[in-house]
């Protein structure tokens, strides 16, 4: 089992990115399988390391993708003077 923690191994390009690298998940080259596949085999070797980064991924995405979050930064910017 992985845990309960869900963490983020993805390849994508463009926008900002859901992953601080190497901290709340681990970001790889756009079409190469085998070095998604070693972090996966890395996550699945270091459980501590697994547990470590899907709370920052958790404490990332709360922080930055949370709707109340963009909501605000939305009602801020349109706000007069800015």
């Amino acid at each position: 089992m992985l845990g309960h923690h869900r963490l983020s191994i993805i390849d994508l390009k463009g926008g900002q990115q859901p992953v601080v690298d190497k901290s709340s998940g681990f970001l790889t080259p756009p079409h190469q399988v085998k070095p998604f596949c070693d972090k996966i085999e890395y996550l699945f070797l270091n459980p501590e390391k697994r547990i470590e980064m899907g709370k920052a991924g958790q404490e990332f995405v709360k922080k930055n993708f949370e709707a109340s979050q963009i909501f605000e930064r939305i009602e801020t910017y349109l706000k007069p003077g800015n």
